[in-house]
């Protein structure tokens, strides 16, 4: 059975020396011939002075010990007062665009949106 013959060479050196791109080139034991590229980090020639810590692997094995989502930020709902409603269809009855109503009245955009649709 003939032998597997691999060359590997770096193809890419980031300026940095944050890390290399290798190619290995081959053919395997079954012949037909085959090429890889891989990222390899290289925390010792990084001139930042940084090390790459270790990827803790409970975080890709299944099961209970899957970490949890980070909490999104959690706006709170306000309703609009029908004195802000007043302000909203006078502003947008002058013309003005409903990113700027809401930069003004500090309002998410969408909920402007919602209110003037619903008004009309």
């Amino acid at each position: 059975m003939p032998q597997a013959v691999a060359q590997s060479r770096v193809i890419w050196r980031h300026p940095r020396g944050r890390f290399d791109v290798i190619e290995t080139r081959g053919t395997s034991p079954l012949g037909p011939p085959y090429a890889i590229r891989e990222t390899v980090f290289t925390p010792e020639r990084d001139k930042r002075g940084q090390i790459n810590e270790p990827v803790n692997n409970k975080i890709f094995n299944s099961g209970t010990n899957k970490p949890s989502k980070p909490a999104k930020a959690h706006r709170e709902y306000r309703p609009i007062r029908e004195k802000e409603g007043v302000m909203i269809m006078d502003m947008y009855g002058a013309g003005w665009t409903i990113t700027k109503i809401a930069q003004v009245l500090h309002r998410d955009r969408t909920k402007i949106s919602e209110y003037i649709t619903e008004q009309q």
